[in-house]
C-alpha cells in the first residue's frame, strides 16, 4: 500500500455532479515535508454525483489517500464482506482509532 497526503484545492459543482481536485502537500509542517519526500507527487482529480460523498471533502483541508490493489472482497478487522454495498458496514473504526464512513456510490 502507498499512503499519500493530498490537499483539496478546488471543488466545483455542475449539473453533472462534483469535480474535486487535489494536490500533494509539500510544506506547512514536518509531517507534510515527509509525505512529499516519500510518496507520489502529481494531482488527484475525481468526480462524483454523490452529494454525501462530495460533502465530506472541503477545499483547503488535507486528506490521506491510500493506494492498494483492488480486490473483489473487502476485509476489515479480520472480517470479510463481499463487494455488495449491503454487506459493508456504514462505519468502521480501524486499529488506529480512525473511523471510516461508507459513501454510497
Amino acid at each position: 500500500m502507498v499512503r499519500c497526503k493530498f490537499k483539496c484545492v478546488t471543488k466545483t459543482q455542475s449539473e453533472c455532479g462534483y469535480e474535486i481536485n487535489m494536490e500533494p502537500v509539500a510544506s506547512g509542517s514536518e509531517e507534510n515535508k515527509k509525505f512529499f519526500k516519500y510518496t507520489p507527487y502529481g494531482s488527484f482529480k475525481f468526480g462524483t454525483i454523490n452529494e454525501d460523498a462530495a460533502a465530506q471533502i472541503e477545499v483547503g483541508k488535507s486528506y490521506i489517500i491510500d493506494i492498494s490493489e483492488a480486490t473483489t472482497t473487502v476485509k476489515l478487522n479480520n472480517e470479510k464482506w463481499n463487494d455488495t454495498p449491503t454487506d459493508i458496514p456504514d462505519t468502521y473504526t480501524d486499529g488506529n482509532g480512525v473511523t471510516w464512513r461508507r459513501a454510497e456510490v
